[in-house]
């Protein structure tokens, strides 16, 4: 009896001092340039333990990370360094698809890292263009490595221009607002510039009233959007003199408008 308390001991011991990694969530972009930096936010829940944390990813063989490491940040402020001793056991345990390899590494353990860690994993793309999948693991010291995966993200690499990012992505009727738009590969400034930016919703447009252009990536555009504007989701339209008409569909959606809220001394009410 004696015995088996103590191998039960043990057990819980090993158990809580090594408290394993959870992927908690990963943005990923969705679009990207050959020969670029993509940069991924990675958040982990750790309860902490006295064991070495494992990350790896799946790339596409001519990918790198550049400095062969991850800084992390959070309630884990230690740096993920390149091991070829994990990243083979990671191959042999989870082999790559062809064309594919894995690179992992692993930190130094921290018992007091209880809670949430973040890391900005940058990728640096090559030459090749496509549509890729990448693949996440987590592991540690007592579980072994791949004991937490987070699959099939997928990146496209093009060179074609594109928008991708409309930032706010929402907005209201009889509501007038500035709106950032991102592109990639595009031309915005060069040639003749920017003639056109406006929404669409099939035959419905709202187009800008004016545009701040920052740069070939990169424009400000202020709208007006009509009290009768159709509620939803509606296109992003970008014309250039180079690149055309350019859009991200569905990238911008109208709400019903903002409550108008008056308040007196003695009461206040909502008006619509």
């Amino acid at each position: 009896m004696k015995k088996f308390i103590t191998q039960l001991i043990i057990s819980v011991l090993l158990v809580f001092l090594s408290s394993c990694l959870f992927f908690q969530q990963i943005n990923q972009p969705s679009i990207s340039g050959p020969n670029e930096i993509v940069s991924v936010t990675i958040i982990a829940s750790t309860q902490g333990g006295s064991y070495e944390p494992y990350f790896g990813v799946c790339l596409p063989i001519g990918w790198t990370i550049p400095g062969d490491s991850i800084r992390c940040g959070g309630v884990y402020e230690e740096v993920i360094y390149y091991d070829s001793l994990i990243s083979f056991v990671q191959d042999s345990v989870s082999p790559a698809l062809a064309g594919y390899y894995w690179w992992a590494g692993k930190g130094i353990p921290d018992e007091t890292a209880v809670g949430n860690v973040f890391a900005n994993l940058k990728i640096q793309t090559d030459s090749k263009l496509g549509e890729f999948s990448i693949d996440y693991m987590l592991g540690d010291g007592f579980h072994g490595v791949n004991y937490e995966r987070s699959n099939d993200h997928l990146i496209e690499i093009t060179t074609d221009p594109v928008i991708i990012l409309v930032s706010p992505e929402e907005g209201y009727q009889n509501y007038t607002m500035d709106i950032n738009i991102i592109g990639l590969n595009t031309h915005f400034s060069d040639g003749l510039g920017t003639q056109n930016v406006w929404l669409s919703q099939n035959s419905d447009e709202v187009f800008a009233n004016s545009f701040v252009l920052n740069n070939n990536v990169s424009l400000v555009a202020n709208f007006s959007i009509p009290e009768t504007a159709p509620l939803g989701l509606w296109d992003v339209n970008v014309e250039t003199d180079i690149d055309g008409i350019i859009s991200k569909t569905e990238g911008f959606e109208i709400f019903p408008p903002i409550p108008f809220i008056l308040v007196t001394p003695a009461s206040f009410y909502i008006e619509v």
